[in-house]
């Protein structure tokens, strides 16, 4: 049985375990190897000097850690492609009133502007940065100029 001290440090170190498990590539459906219940054991009992009943607990620990990440990561998928459909569905709704309203002219350099800001929210995203990446945006400190 853990005791008060030992569970949050088995907690940290299965965390430790898994954090680069999001850099890993792996299929569709699969685990990434950090991921691996049988791996996380093995690894704990090779640093731990883990006991055979130890290794038997921790294993059916990790599995359940394991088993409960993937349903933590199919609600998180899930609800991000409902916000997208729900953002989608407001952009589209909001471009209906805009044509509306704009001439032709107008909405069309519209347009242009919001296929501009996409492909630079894209380009962002592929190099790993957010939404201010490399000073183009507020900051923590608030605006400051593009850098050339």
């Amino acid at each position: 049985m853990m005791n008060r001290r030992t569970l949050p440090l088995a907690m940290l170190f299965a965390l430790a375990l898994t954090h680069g498990a999001h850099a890993t590539e792996a299929g569709p459906g699969q685990r990434p190897p950090a991921m691996d219940p049988a791996r996380m054991t093995e690894r704990m009992g090779e640093r731990l000097g883990l006991s055979p009943e130890q290794s038997a607990s921790v294993q059916k620990i990790n599995e359940r850690f394991v088993a409960d990440m993937q349903k933590q990561r199919e609600r998180m998928d899930k609800a991000r492609e409902e916000h997208r459909q729900a953002v989608e569905k407001l952009a589209g709704a909001r471009d209906a009133e805009l044509k509306k309203v704009l001439n032709e002219e107008q909405y069309r350099q519209h347009a242009e502007q919001q296929a501009t800001m996409r492909e630079r929210w894209r380009e962002r995203r592929e190099h790993g940065g957010g939404m201010h990446h490399r000073g183009d945006g507020p900051g923590p400190r608030g605006w400051r100029e593009p850098q050339q």
